[in-house]
């Protein structure tokens, strides 16, 4: 399975190949994205995920890349009503 974890970093870094343990980072470029935030629990995310691509769609749209989860809450101490994530795609006009 692979991972991406994406934090600011302060700076100029160069993109690096994964060492020994896997693990390298490298330079994102500026992306159009189409995003909504979550509340509650992540077993009624699939709603939003369903709205958001039709937001896409609707409004002239297409997905572009792999979607995004950003966790603005901490899920181990946050009640799962109050849990606040944004789900997000990369899109592209049609």
């Amino acid at each position: 399975m692979k991972w991406e974890l994406r934090v600011p970093i302060a700076g100029i870094c160069d993109a690096s190949g994964p060492d020994g343990k896997g693990l390298g980072f490298r330079c994102l470029e500026e992306n159009t994205v189409a995003s909504m935030i979550h509340r509650g629990p992540f077993s009624t995310i699939g709603d939003t995920y369903k709205n958001l691509k039709s937001w896409i769609a609707d409004n002239g749209y297409k997905i572009a890349g792999p979607c995004e989860e950003v966790y603005i809450t901490e899920p181990g101490n946050t009640p799962l009503a109050e849990l606040m994530t944004e789900v997000r795609f990369l899109v592209s006009k049609k």
